[in-house]
């Protein structure tokens, strides 16, 4: 998955929450977000093809972790 550099400047610098979803062909999806003062902000969803729940938010979990180890610097 490519995601943008503003994206991933995002993903560093503000607390962000992983949540899955449930799509009508039964695979899973994830959603990466952050509050903004009262506001949802969502930053990147996933397609749905993940096989479960636990799968979906595992992968969710790990792009965080490896967003947040990148050197972003110019």
């Amino acid at each position: 998955m490519g995601i943008s550099r503003l994206t991933a400047l995002i993903i560093q610098t503000n607390e962000v929450g992983v949540d899955t979803f449930k799509e009508r062909d039964n695979n899973y999806g994830f959603e990466i977000g952050r509050m903004e003062h009262d506001n949802y902000r969502p930053c990147l969803t996933s397609q749905p093809v993940y096989p479960n729940e636990i799968a979906a938010r595992e992968a969710g979990e790990k792009l965080v972790e490896d967003v947040r180890a990148l050197d972003l610097t110019v």
